[in-house]
């Protein structure tokens, strides 16, 4: 972290170690058969799949903010400045199911989706305490 003129601005490595972390701990007590307490945005078990899933969202997260990094030419931004950002990475609510929906439909696309958006909300809310 550097601080200038009293602002805080983050390197790339430093917000992806804490928001790829935070995504992790989340998931990391899912079982095909449990959830910890609470569950995390209704879902209430994950298989192999949906974990694999996990997986490659926090890969594509991660190279989509390291490759937001390069466009910029910075080294550093501020929280506020990545939060709008991650704020382009959601997908609108027509495109999602969550996890009930899911559940009676199967429509994997629209889980994935689901699935994307709740890594994403889980980043934003960890760069929001940083």
């Amino acid at each position: 972290m550097i601080k200038l003129n009293g602002r805080r601005y983050y390197c790339c490595d430093e917000i992806l170690g804490e928001i790829m972390s935070a995504i992790s701990a989340e998931f990391d007590g899912y079982t095909e058969t449990s959830s910890p307490w609470p569950p995390c945005s209704g879902i209430l078990s994950m298989n192999s799949d949906s974990r694999n899933q996990i997986h490659a969202i926090k890969r594509d997260i991660e190279v989509r903010i390291t490759e937001f990094y390069e466009e910029s030419g910075e080294r550093c931004v501020r929280p506020d400045v990545m939060l709008g950002f991650l704020d382009d990475l959601e997908y609108p609510a027509h495109e999602t199911d969550d996890y009930t929906t899911y559940a009676m439909s199967g429509n994997e696309t629209k889980f994935f989706n689901f699935l994307y958006n709740v890594c994403v909300v889980i980043c934003k809310d960890k760069l929001s305490l940083i």
